[in-house]
């Protein structure tokens, strides 16, 4: 695992994310430098994007530790799933095919909060938590990202 210690800067801009288990030493710290943030995938801690949405996605879709606005009234708890496009389940190349379906399971995401907002009449959506597992066909050959998002809905 990767330990990175931000900045002053960084970390006054950006939470740290910790294991799963709660753990707080040093070596728990996921990566949050250069645009990136960590989450766990898998139980294991990795580099995320981070949300790269539009100013209105960006307004009505609050990620992690980022709050809604104070005037907000709460409508519920519910969960969006997503999931990324099949890719070669193969060795070669597996770090751009990882990125490239963590992309497309986190703009698949978004797109599925948006509609989720739109539909159940709210305003924003904060996402409680986020639960990341790979997806494997042998018979086919293929690998996938499948994401459960956990939510509170905003009026």
């Amino acid at each position: 695992m990767r330990v990175f210690l931000p900045t002053r800067a960084e970390y006054s801009a950006a939470a740290l994310i910790f294991s799963p288990r709660g753990a707080r030493a040093n070596s728990e710290f996921a990566e949050v430098r250069n645009g990136h943030a960590g989450t766990t995938v898998a139980g294991v801690a990795v580099e995320t994007p981070m949300d790269t949405a539009s100013p209105l996605e960006s307004k009505s879709i609050y990620w992690r530790r980022e709050l809604p606005p104070l005037d907000a009234q709460s409508l519920g708890e519910y969960v969006v799933e997503a999931s990324s496009h099949h890719v070669a389940d193969t060795i070669a190349h597996r770090d751009e095919l990882w990125n490239r379906c963590e992309e497309e399971l986190m703009a698949n995401a978004r797109l599925r909060l948006r509609e989720e907002i739109d539909r159940l009449g709210g305003r924003y959506a904060h996402v409680l938590h986020e639960s990341i597992e790979p997806r494997h066909n042998t018979s086919s050959g293929e690998a996938w990202l499948s994401g459960r998002f956990t939510y509170m809905l905003y009026r």
